[in-house]
């Protein structure tokens, strides 16, 4: 049975109430308004300068180490072993394999055929959101995230563009993976990890946040319990994270790491990853100062912060509460919502 509170969705919220919502957010940014009980803001994201990523030392020697020991094939490597491997981080020198190998199911054939098939209207909102996607990519990244773009709307017509995807396909851009891999992924991303998040009514985005509800009330009740006593929707809280997969507020190592586990286990991962930051970062100040803004951009800014500061804790968190949630039991909510 599903929750009851303040913050029940009764599929679908309505996302005119929800576009409300952000509008009002993104007036206060411009206004440079900081919300009362907010913790100082970390960096921008979309700085000027492009992130570098660093390898671990120890991870990498970890992963050279067990590549070796099993004969230079990973698929050699015990499945609770390489799950270890995975959680504590992909180096880059194996994380453009695997994630193509975990993320490339079926052969799409050569993107750039697609490219002039995408609808107009498609084409004018991509070209709108590229640049500013990442304000520090260069002209040949910012080329290829357009192709990437209208190659999937021509793919997917009934789905089209929607913002979100901007930042999930620019996140394989910064990454540097080849155009043909990042497509690959990119769509197995859209097809399996976000099915929904990006229709034109964010109905698959809508029915997990209901599954999502159920998960926070059944295994963090006192969270759930200071939501719905603040009237906080746990949409709002959620959009970032389950419509761009963390990769408009996150830094890029931390939506890196993420996706690593993402893409070994799958769905439940991202449940999971939400909980453990819901867990580790939700602070509801309890008096009637604090409305659903302040509770808001306090918990993005204390998310983005935690996510770059104490990374491996969300990540062996986030394993705690993959460990809870089998797609046993995310196929049983998601029933239960369909029937209701």
């Amino acid at each position: 049975m599903a929750p009851t509170g303040k913050f029940s969705l009764s599929i679908p919220f309505k996302l005119s109430k929800l576009k409300q919502m952000m509008t009002r957010t993104k007036r206060a940014k411009k206004s440079g308004r900081t919300p009362k009980g907010a913790s100082t803001p970390v960096a921008k994201k979309n700085s000027e300068d492009p992130p570098v990523l660093q390898d671990s030392h120890e991870v990498l020697h970890q992963w050279d180490e067990a590549v070796k020991h099993y004969g230079g094939d990973l698929g050699n490597v015990p499945k609770e072993e390489l799950r270890t491997l995975v959680y504590a981080g992909i180096p880059m020198k194996y994380r453009k394999s695997l994630w193509h190998e975990w993320g490339s199911h079926q052969l799409r054939g050569d993107s750039n055929k697609l490219l002039p098939l995408a609808s107009e209207e498609a084409a004018m909102r991509i070209a709108k959101d590229v640049p500013r996607t990442q304000t520090w990519f260069d002209d040949v990244q910012r080329s290829t995230l357009r192709r990437l773009l209208l190659a999937h709307a021509a793919q997917s017509p009934a789905v089209g563009y929607c913002q979100g995807m901007n930042f999930i396909a620019g996140t394989l851009v910064a990454l540097g993976f080849d155009e043909a891999s990042a497509f690959d992924i990119f769509c197995h991303i859209e097809e399996t990890l976000c099915d929904g998040y990006h229709s034109s009514d964010l109905g698959g985005f809508h029915q997990d946040v209901s599954v999502l509800e159920d998960l926070v009330f059944r295994f963090l009740p006192s969270a759930h319990a200071m939501l719905t006593s603040a009237g906080v929707p746990l949409v709002l809280l959620a959009i970032d994270h389950f419509i761009t997969l963390t990769s408009r507020t996150w830094a890029l190592e931390a939506t890196a790491r993420l996706w690593d586990a993402l893409l070994w286990e799958g769905r439940p991962v991202l449940f999971a990853s939400f909980l453990a930051v819901l867990d580790l970062h939700l602070s509801v100040p309890m008096d009637d100062k604090h409305g659903s803004f302040e509770v808001l951009e306090s918990f993005k800014h204390a998310s983005a912060k935690g996510a770059a500061e104490h990374l491996d804790e969300l990540m062996e968190r986030t394993r705690y509460f993959v460990d809870l949630i089998p797609d046993s039991l995310l196929e049983e909510l998601h029933a239960s919502h369909v029937e209701a």
